[in-house]
């Protein structure tokens, strides 16, 4: 859910927690997902929602993907 909107490397963004589930496929219920503990999203606050940045805590240790360019097609 939407935490706040903030400057975020610069940029008008949007952070959100987000958590995910999986589907037993068994049972078709939602079921926790273990290997993904935390997650932080940022989205530009415009009209592209653009994801500038994920932090994710992970069973491995933590993971980070950052934006580094926009391009126009």
């Amino acid at each position: 859910y939407v935490e706040g909107r903030e400057v975020h490397e610069g940029r008008n963004a949007i952070r959100m927690d987000i958590s995910m589930q999986k589907i037993d496929p068994a049972t078709m219920t939602l079921l926790p997902y273990k290997k993904l503990k935390k997650a932080t999203l940022w989205l530009s606050d415009d009209k592209e929602r653009i994801p500038l940045e994920i932090r994710a805590a992970v069973f491995i240790g933590d993971v980070r993907v950052v934006l580094t360019g926009v391009s126009t097609f």
